[in-house]
Order: structure tokens, then sequence, then C-alpha cells
């Protein structure tokens, strides 16, 4: 197959071999001979189109509402939609200017007195309605933020705004120092953008100003950030800790809907982080850390068995004796040299509910399972392989986790959830529901 692409490629490239050096020739060069006159009525037209557009939209563009209570008057329920929609059409207004400006430079140079000069004072009006458009996404974005907090699709709009700014003023620097090449000061400028973007911390960041829904933050979306934003997995542990115990030690005789809302996403957020601890510990954890932690999930597993014997019903057809036995074999195999095969997995993303109503009802997988199938065997990596997969932010954060979040301050968590979740099945079903509010979606794309 490989044969077969390479042989694809080399005859799709063939014509490359007739090119020849020369002289750099536009193939816009065509608009520098003469094309003022009809450059001057597209160009007018464009400005009246936009301009009118402004004056119509003008109360959606610059809109003031109480929050988001007075949106749908004009066509949007949220101030999600309201920026989405104004960065939709800003991409396409700036194509739009983009173009007509590059294609009315270019005929500009052509000199021809009066002609040129009518093209200048029309791309200065378009410039200013451009300029307009792009004030009215700053306002948005500035608005959602206020409101709702930050996340990393509205810093990365904010990065992009900021390029767009820049590349403007280039090309208004075109009008005004036109014989320097300020193609090289765009790159320059693309170059220190990305670089920074790259460099800056975002996740930390949107940690400062984490995103809220319906007046509370988002702490699902914090635990479901990379090792960058580690101080959001912090932050929503500490909250999810804190308001499960709370609950707990309430001793309430019927979980309304409020805390059945704060206990699910809690549990969301436990379940990202155990996921996470399990990640870090087989990549950067010495042989006997990752014996202990397994030692340790095998003890709260028993414990939980238990204390919730119900809780042997939610994966297995042979009940409590089933589990026992699997703890016992799991536990002779951890001691010998064979512990690698011990079997223990973590439920990945299997609690996500992606619905806009979840239902408190049966008993889940939990967060540990054994599975005595290949599928459960920790791969053996070469010290070679864990070099080239090694990432200093990850192993830093593993040290942090470890010290900070221990796995014994998780799992009593985890002990709090099942409590509270065990409450909640026995109430009615009208009274097992939850609203689900937030998105699911990967943080980097809401």
């Amino acid at each position: 197959m490989r044969l077969i692409l390479s042989a694809m490629i080399l005859i799709a490239m063939l014509p490359l071999l007739k090119l020849a050096w020369r002289g750099y020739r536009s193939p816009l060069g065509f608009l520098t001979r003469g094309w003022n006159r009809e450059m001057s009525v597209v160009l007018a037209m464009v400005v009246v189109v936009l301009g009118s557009f402004l004056i119509i939209q003008w109360p959606y563009v610059f809109v003031t509402v109480a929050k988001e209570t007075d949106l749908s008057k004009y066509g949007v329920a949220t101030y999600s939609d309201y920026v989405k929609k104004g960065f939709g059409d800003l991409l396409q207004v700036a194509a739009l200017v983009w173009g007509v400006a590059w294609a009315a430079l270019l005929v500009g140079k052509s000199k021809d007195g009066q002609g040129a000069k009518w093209l200048i004072k029309l791309q200065t009006i378009l410039g200013l309605e451009f300029a307009v458009f792009v004030v009215s996404i700053f306002r948005r974005v500035w608005l959602y933020q206020s409101l709702h907090g930050l996340t990393l699709a509205r810093l990365y709009g904010l990065v992009a705004l900021i390029w767009l700014v820049g590349m403007m003023v280039t090309m208004i620097m075109r009008y005004i120092k036109p014989k320097l090449c300020w193609v090289r000061y765009e790159i320059l400028w693309t170059a220190l953008v990305v670089l920074g973007t790259v460099t800056l911390n975002l996740e930390r960041v949107v940690v400062a100003d984490p995103p809220t829904v319906n007046g509370r933050t988002d702490y699902v979306y914090l635990a479901r950030m990379s090792e960058d934003g580690y101080t959001g997995w912090t932050k929503a542990f500490d909250h999810t800790q804190s308001e499960l115990k709370r609950i707990v030690d309430a001793k309430l005789p019927g979980i309304g809907v409020d805390n059945r809302r704060e206990i699910y996403y809690g549990s969301l957020v436990l379940q990202e982080l155990v996921e996470k601890y399990y990640r870090l510990i087989l990549k950067y954890g010495s042989e006997k850390e990752i014996k202990d932690y397994m030692g340790e999930i095998l003890d709260w597993e028993e414990k939980m068995l238990k204390q919730y014997p119900e809780l042997a019903t939610s994966r297995v057809s042979g009940g409590r004796e089933q589990v026992q036995r699997e703890l016992d074999e799991a536990r002779k195999v951890l001691a010998g040299d064979e512990w690698r095969t011990v079997g223990l997995v973590v439920h990945s993303g299997s609690r996500v509910t992606r619905v806009d109503t979840y239902m408190f009802e049966g008993y889940d997988s939990g967060f540990f399972g054994l599975q005595t199938t290949r599928a459960g065997k920790i791969k053996d990596i070469s010290e070679w392989g864990k070099l080239l997969n090694s990432s200093y932010r990850e192993r830093v954060t593993y040290k942090q986790m470890s010290s900070e979040m221990p796995i014994g301050r998780v799992l009593h968590a985890i002990e709090d959830y099942w409590v509270l979740r065990l409450q909640i099945l026995k109430q009615p079903d009208t009274e097992r529901m939850v609203e689900v509010d937030i998105s699911f979606a990967s943080p980097g794309l809401r």
C-alpha cells in the first residue's frame, strides 16, 4: 500500500519537474492595469451593503439587556448563541473585507489620479465599518465572560480577535507606508500570537475565572481539563468532597433536586479524577506505588461490599460471594510475580450520561472493577518506551496529585457518594431525576 501511495504522489508531482525559476509574477497582476472604476463600483456596493446591515441591525449588534432575559426578542436564547452568531458574522465579514481590500489595494497601484483617491476613501469607510464589527464582538465576549466565566473556546476566540486586530492594523499601514514589506510583519505578528497562546497556560486562566452554568461553577468542566489545569482539579475535588460530606452529615429524610444535582455532578468529578489518577500512576508510579494503590483499591472494594452488599449486584450474576472470590484471587495475584495481570480496571466514561435528564436508577458499574481478560492486564512498557512517552508536566502533576489528592481521600469521597446514591434509590421515581444543564463536550470546544 505504501508503494502504491508513493507512486500516486510521484505521478501527481511530475509536472513540477517542468518548473523553471524566473521573476515572481502575481496571479492578480492583471488588477493593476486600470480597473479603478470597476473596483470603485464593487467597493461602493460592499460599503453600502455592510453599512445598511449595521444600521438595520444596530440594536442587535450592540444590544443591552438585563443579563440574558430579553435576548429572545432578537432571535437568540442565550449569550452563548449571541456570541457564536456574532463570531459567524465576523468570519463572513472578515473574508469579504479582506478579499475586497486586497483587490482594491492592487488596483490602486495603477495611480490613476481621482480614481485612486476614491478607492482610498471607500477603503477608509469599509475599514471603519469592519472596526465596528470587531468592537461589537469584543463587547459580546466581555459580556459573556463577565456573566459566565471563561472556557478554553472563549479564550481561543479572544486570541483570534486579537490576531485579527493586528492584521487590520497592517492593512491600514499598507496605505500609510506602502514601500514597506508588511507581509513580514504579518508573519511575525502571527508567530507571536501563536507562540504566546502556546506558552501561556490558558487553562490556568480559566481556573482563575471558571465557567458558570445557571449561576453555579461548572466543576465538571474544571475536572476534565488537562494537566495544565491541575489547580482546577483540586478546586473541583475540594468542592465535591465538601458538598458530599455536607449532605451526608445533614442526614436529610429526602434529598431534593438541588442536592441531587450536586451529587450527580460530584460523581462525574470523582470519575474524572479517578481516571486521571489511574492513568498517571501507571505511567509514572514505581512498582511499589502501583501495588500499594491496587491494594488500597481492593481493600476499599471489600469494605464497600460488606457495608453495602447491594453493590455486588451491579456487575455480576453470582452476587456477593462471586465478588469476594474475585477480590481474594486478585490479592493473591498482586502478591506474586504476575501482579500486572491482576485485572484492576477503571470504568472509563461509563457514568457520563449524555442526556437532558439523568435518572438515579439501578446500580451503576461503580468506579473500579476486576477483569480477568487480557484487557485488564497492565501493559509492561520498556524504559525506552517510558522515556519517549514521558511528559514533564504529567510527571509533576502525578507527584502533586499523589500528595495533595491521595487515593484514600478520593475513595472516602466516593463512599459518601454511594451512601447518598443508595438513599436516592429508595425515593419515588419523581424524586430521583436531575435536569442536566452542563455540556459534556470537550473543554476545547465549549
